[in-house]
């Protein structure tokens, strides 16, 4: 089975990142860049040793819109198209949609989360974070979609609360 898939978005461009596996948190990243192919060719990725330590539940991977050469797996990042990747401070959970090196994280804490910005495409992180401290009350962070209007607005969902609609500073 497979929970996030993301489709390089440029013209004629066969490259498709994938988490595959079995259970919600065994997934594995893999890429094909011949998707075209009768029968494409996948590559798991891992490490900067060839390990293939990307277990973990990957609900988010994204091509960055304007420059897809860019691409968001969890902790992982490629910066050309998929062919090699490279491990981030942070798990990446959101990207905005108008500019794609603008990219969101979730910190865990005790029984809260704090939502955490880059404007570099996960290289270096906004201190402080310009966003709240958020309660999870044990429950776990679902999907975090950022608003494609506001870079500052974000909706997270977390088991047994429901929907926080992030807007800069403040929250509901």
């Amino acid at each position: 089975s497979s929970s996030a898939n993301a489709i390089d978005p440029t013209p004629g461009a066969q490259t498709i990142v994938s988490a595959v596996g079995e259970q919600e948190r065994n997934k594995r990243i893999v890429v094909t860049r011949n998707s075209q192919a009768s029968s494409p060719t996948w590559n798991m990725i891992g490490d900067e040793f060839g390990e293939p330590d990307t277990l973990g539940n990957y609900p988010f991977i994204a091509f960055n819109a304007q420059r897809p050469n860019i691409v968001h797996a969890g902790p992982w990042r490629s910066t050309n198209g998929g062919t090699t990747w490279s491990r981030l401070s942070r798990r990446v959970v959101a990207m905005f949609p108008r500019n794609g090196n603008m990219v969101y994280a979730v910190d865990r804490l005790a029984d809260h989360i704090q939502l955490q910005k880059s404007t570099a495409s996960g290289s270096t992180w906004v201190s402080p974070s310009p966003f709240p401290s958020i309660s999870t009350a044990g429950g776990e962070v679902g999907q975090v979609l950022a608003d494609p209007k506001s870079e500052d607005k974000l909706y997270v969902a977390v088991q047994r609360i429901g929907l926080y609609i992030i807007n800069g500073s403040t929250f509901s």
